[in-house]
């Protein structure tokens, strides 16, 4: 009986450290370099633009595909004026591997807007 306790102490035990690390995909992770608070850092970056009646967006999807079309996609937006943001609509990694991400979100701060 004292076995059957201890090892189901053990295993509670081990389920609620394990809660702060629990990852939504097998291949997710973070480092301390992670970006955290994206929506909330957009949406302030956002309502510093100057008010008008026009709001000017592109949308772009699945940008993992292709770092030369990436490239081309930022070069062509870049050359456009008065866009407010990008839209992404689409997977940003193809494995959801941390890489990944990093790759295609320095490639997009070459934006300019």
């Amino acid at each position: 009986m004292l076995k059957t306790i201890s090892y189901l102490s053990f295993l509670i035990y081990f389920f609620i450290i394990s809660c702060t690390d629990f990852e939504l995909s097998p291949n997710q992770s973070f480092d301390k370099n992670s970006p955290v608070n994206l929506n909330h850092k957009n949406f302030e970056k956002l309502s510093k633009i100057p008010n008008d009646d026009t709001v000017r967006f592109i949308v772009i999807g699945d940008p993992q595909k292709s770092a030369n079309e990436l490239d081309l996609f930022i070069v062509k937006a870049n050359t456009l004026r008065n866009i407010d943001f990008v839209f992404l609509a689409g997977d940003i990694s193809e494995f959801g591997l941390l890489q990944e991400t990093e790759w295609v979100a320095n490639r997009l701060a070459d934006l300019k807007f």
